[in-house]
Parts: structure tokens; C-alpha cells; sequence
């Protein structure tokens, strides 16, 4: 928690972000995982296998678990496409 910057919407992870997504990472027993499905683990529990932790808020380097939610990979690539995220794609909102 060190490293988490608390704002009255999103907890900002403010320590190291990989440069492919912009999410927070962290070495735990010498590999590198996301911090925000650590921050599940410790707080919610564990993640069922081939599960994801995805975003409501949508900024990939929050950890505030209440705007964390579990979902298989269908769920997180609808969640991708509804928000526009996906290469080559836009959604409604961001045409102009």
C-alpha cells in the first residue's frame, strides 16, 4: 500500500507500470505479476484458474478492489470491445 496513491474515485498504483498495457507491476517470489490481481488475492481471495481480474473503472493501474471484478476471457474481451480498447476498433463513444 506503500505505493498506492488513494484519490475519492481510483487507488493508483504508483510503482513500477509495464510499457505494453499500463498496468502495475510487481516481482512476488521472483516473477512478475499485475498488482491489481494481487491486491484481489490479498483482499478477496484467490482467482479461479484461467480467470482475469478486470477493471469497472477502467484505469488499468487502479487496485481499489471495488472497482476490480472477476471474469473468464469471453467476458474480458466484450469488456475490451464495449470500452473501445480493441486494435483497430472504436467504440460509439469515441467517434467522431
Amino acid at each position: 500500500m506503500e505505493r498506492v496513491a488513494k484519490t475519492e474515485g481510483c487507488w493508483l498504483f504508483t510503482g513500477s507500470i509495464d510499457s505494453y498495457g499500463g498496468y502495475g507491476r510487481m516481482k512476488v517470489n521472483r516473477q512478475t505479476v499485475r498488482v491489481h490481481r494481487v491486491m484481489w488475492e490479498q483482499v478477496i481471495g484467490p482467482i479461479p484458474e484461467g480467470m482475469h481480474v478486470l477493471h469497472r473503472c477502467d484505469v488499468r493501474n487502479c487496485v481499489r478492489p471495488d472497482h476490480l471484478w472477476i471474469g473468464d476471457n469471453a467476458a474480458n474481451m466484450k469488456d475490451r470491445d464495449d470500452k473501445g480498447r480493441a486494435r483497430g476498433r472504436f467504440s460509439k463513444e469515441r467517434v467522431s
